[in-house]
C-alpha cells in the first residue's frame, strides 16, 4: 500500500476517476464483482467492486452498466495480486475487499446472510428493506434512479435482518449499518416500516444505524424511528437548485426545501452533531451551486456528501455524461476543508458516510487533519 501526503493525493485522483467512469469490464473484474456479490444483489445499482487503494481510502468502483464500457481503467490481475491499471499503464497495486464470511451462514428460514446485507468498505453493512420506490408508479421517479429496474421486489423480514446483523457484528464489532428503502407516498414517507426491522436488530445487537428517509411530513416519526434504535439519518435533498430539483426529482420536489430543514433541525436534536447527513448528486447542476448548497447544509450542522452522478442502465439518464472528475475533485476537496473547518466528524456517522466509499470528502478532510498535525509538529 502507499503511503505519504503527496501519494495519498494521486491515489485520491485515482479513486476519484474510478467513481465518475467505472472499471471497464474483463475477467479479473468478474471474478471479483461475483466473490464480493455472491447472492448478485445490486440494490439501487451502486453495488460496485471494493478496492481498498491505501489505509482507510477504500473506492466503491461502478462497474455492469454501458458507460463503465468506455472507462480507461481495467482491473488487473498478475500473480494472484491485484492492479488498476489506466490505459494499459500500471496506476496502484490494490486490494479486493474480501467478502465476509458470514455471506455463506444461513438465517434461521434457510436464507443466506449475503442476500439480506452486504458489506461495504471495510465496516459498513448495507441493506435495502424494500428494493422498490413509489415514485415509479405515476413516472415521478428521480431521473437517476434505478432502483425499480435492479430486480425483483424484495421485501425481507425483521428477523433476517436481525440475525444477518447479529452475525456481521459479532465477526467485526467495529461494524455500522445503513438501511434504505425506496419512497412512499405516505406522510411518513415509509419511517413505519423500518420500526419492526429496528426493534429486531437493536434486541440482538447494538449496532450503530444510519435510516435513510425523505423528511416525513411531521417530526413525530423521526422520534418513532429513534425511539426503535436509529442513531443516524441520511434525508438526501440530492440537489440544491430549485429548477433543476423539479427537473430531475419531480416526486420528491413536491417535499419543500424548508420541509428538508426543519427535519434536519429536529434529526440533530434527537442524535447529535455529526449524525445526520444528506447526498449531493454532482453533475445534474453547476459546480458553484452545488458548492453553495453543500456550505450551507455544513453551516447548519448537516454533513454533505459529494456522490458524482451514475447514468446506470434502467435509469432516465443512463445515457447522460458522466460528470467530469476535475469537477468532483474540486467540489470535494472544497468540502473537506469545510467540514474540518466546522469540526464535522464524519467517521463518527455510522452507514455510508462513515463508509466513504462512494465519495471522498472525507478523504480529503483527513488530508486537511494530516496538514494542521504536520503544521503543529
Amino acid at each position: 500500500m502507499v503511503s505519504g501526503r503527496d501519494d495519498r493525493r494521486k491515489l485520491l485522483r485515482a479513486k476519484t476517476e474510478l467513481l465518475c467512469w467505472g472499471f471497464k469490464p474483463n475477467e479479473a473484474l468478474e471474478e471479483v464483482f461475483i466473490a464480493q456479490n455472491p447472492y448478485h444483489d445490486r440494490r439501487t445499482g451502486n453495488a460496485g467492486v471494493q478496492v481498498a487503494l491505501a489505509e482507510k481510502l477504500v473506492a466503491n468502483v461502478p462497474t455492469g452498466n454501458r458507460y463503465n464500457a468506455y472507462s480507461p481503467y481495467t482491473l488487473e490481475k498478475q500473480q494472484g495480486m491485484f492492479y488498476i491499471v489506466k490505459d494499459e499503464v500500471l496506476i496502484a497495486r490494490c486490494e479486493p475487499v474480501p467478502a465476509p464470511q458470514w455471506y455463506h451462514q444461513l438465517t434461521s428460514d434457510g436464507t443466506p446472510m449475503g442476500a439480506v446485507i452486504l458489506q461495504e468498505g471495510f465496516n459498513t453493512l448495507i441493506a435495502a428493506i424494500y428494493n422498490r420506490c413509489a415514485y415509479w408508479r405515476d413516472e415521478d421517479q428521480c431521473l437517476f434512479c434505478a432502483i425499480n429496474s435492479a430486480g425483483a421486489a424484495k421485501r425481507k423480514s425483521p428477523q433476517q435482518f436481525a440475525e444477518a446483523v447479529e452475525a456481521a457484528f459479532t465477526v467485526d464489532p467495529r461494524s455500522t449499518l445503513d438501511l434504505t428503502a425506496g419512497n412512499t407516498l405516505l406522510p411518513d414517507r415509509g419511517a413505519l416500516t423500518y420500526l419492526d426491522v429496528l426493534r429486531a436488530i437493536k434486541e440482538r445487537v447494538n449496532i450503530p444505524i444510519c435510516v435513510e428517509i425523505s423528511p416525513p411530513d411531521e417530526d413525530k416519526h423521526l422520534d418513532m424511528l429513534v425511539e426503535a434504535g436509529a442513531d443516524a439519518f441520511m434525508m438526501n435533498l440530492e440537489i440544491g437548485d430549485d429548477q433543476l430539483r423539479r427537473l430531475f426529482c419531480p416526486g420528491k420536489f413536491k417535499i419543500p426545501k424548508d420541509r428538508y430543514f426543519d427535519a434536519w433541525k429536529h434529526a440533530l436534536e434527537l442524535v447529535g452533531r455529526s449524525k445526520v447527513s444528506s447526498v449531493l448528486i454532482a453533475g445534474l447542476e453547476s459546480r458553484e451551486s452545488t458548492l453553495r448548497t453543500a456550505q450551507e447544509l455544513i453551516e447548519f450542522g448537516i454533513i454533505p456528501t459529494i456522490m458524482p452522478l451514475r447514468p446506470n442502465d434502467g435509469c432516465y439518464l443512463e445515457n447522460f455524461v458522466v460528470p467530469s472528475p476535475d469537477n468532483i475533485e474540486y467540489m470535494s476537496s472544497r468540502v473537506g476543508q469545510l467540514l474540518y473547518k466546522y469540526n464535522l466528524d464524519c467517521r463518527s456517522h455510522p452507514g455510508c458516510i462513515s463508509c466513504a466509499a462512494c465519495a471522498i470528502e472525507v478523504d480529503y478532510r483527513e488530508l486537511e487533519m494530516i496538514a494542521a498535525d504536520s503544521a503543529a509538529l
